[in-house]
């Protein structure tokens, strides 16, 4: 009798350990490609062109036609989430929705170590951009179609290619551009190998740092206003130089908006002229 009660009580104790891991699983991003850190945390730049002036009828990214349109930017994300053609690969973006009953929580527990192909990007989209005439996507993902892009990767009509060896861990969270370079925001210290702390920026062959970066590596969101690129995130240093979660680079170096925030910056946009910044900040 003690025996049989001591495994029923087992039994118990294993049913609420798969319900929390479970509810735990459901708040991780999923690995079916979707770009809810795009919602949360947007990259909503002004001079942004919405990401479906480029889209067919069937939700494809048709490169052709931003190519054509002869953009070069940051593209707006809202109000999609991203997919992708399982025949093809190619990016496929679709009016976000709430989740389907056939997503799975356990496709995050997928290890790309067994079979390193996947249809599309093996995580989560958080940023997109043209940037000569690829489309550039960002997020927390580690593979590309068949091949190793460590949280940023080009598509160019065709096939997906990593940037240089990428990112060193974390997330690509913003990308935009700036000065013909591309940028990328994020938590990651390295990019390309080269110490780069938050943010760097991509010359179509290899990565640079912007000076030295943000102390504590998150940069959350980018603009470019008054000819100057401007990073949101959560630092307390620029450069070396004290910036409380916004800062501003000229090219050659960081300096500081005023006193900056008391809390994190994770939007940016520019509006009648005006910079607007937007998170969790009282002041």
């Amino acid at each position: 009798m003690i025996r049989k009660i001591a495994s029923t009580m087992a039994l118990m104790a294993l049913l609420v350990a798969m319900l929390t891991l479970a509810a735990f699983a459901s708040d991780l991003p999923s690995g079916n490609v979707k770009s809810r850190l795009a919602q949360t945390m947007p990259n909503a730049l002004d001079s942004a062109r919405s990401l479906g002036e480029f889209l067919t009828p069937d939700g494809r990214f048709d490169l052709e036609a931003a190519r054509r349109s002869g953009y070069q930017g940051s593209l707006d994300m809202k109000g999609f989430t991203s997919a992708f053609d399982t025949s093809s690969g190619q990016p496929m973006f679709r009016p976000a929705s709430p989740a389907s009953p056939t997503d799975s929580p356990d496709d995050i527990y997928w290890n790309n170590s067994i079979s390193p192909c996947v249809q599309g990007v093996g995580g989560t989209v958080s940023a997109a951009v043209v940037y000569n005439g690829l489309l550039v996507v960002g997020g927390g993902f580690q593979v590309a179609g068949c091949v190793i892009a460590n949280y940023i990767a080009s598509w160019d009509g065709t096939a997906w290619s990593p940037l240089g060896s990428g990112m060193n861990s974390s997330f690509v969270f913003a990308l935009t551009v700036y000065n013909g370079n591309l940028i990328a925001g994020g938590g990651f210290t390295t990019a390309g190998g080269t110490s780069a702390n938050g943010i760097a920026s991509w010359d179509g062959t290899a990565w640079s740092p912007l000076g030295s970066g943000m102390n504590f590596s998150y940069v959350y969101a980018l603009t470019v206003y008054n000819g100057n690129l401007i990073a949101g995130g959560w630092f307390t240093t620029a450069g070396g130089t004290s910036a409380n979660s916004i800062a501003s680079w000229d090219g050659t170096g960081w300096s500081a908006l005023g006193s900056g925030m008391n809390g994190s910056v994770r939007s940016l946009t520019v509006y009648n002229g005006n910079l607007i910044a937007g998170d969790y900040f009282s002041t």
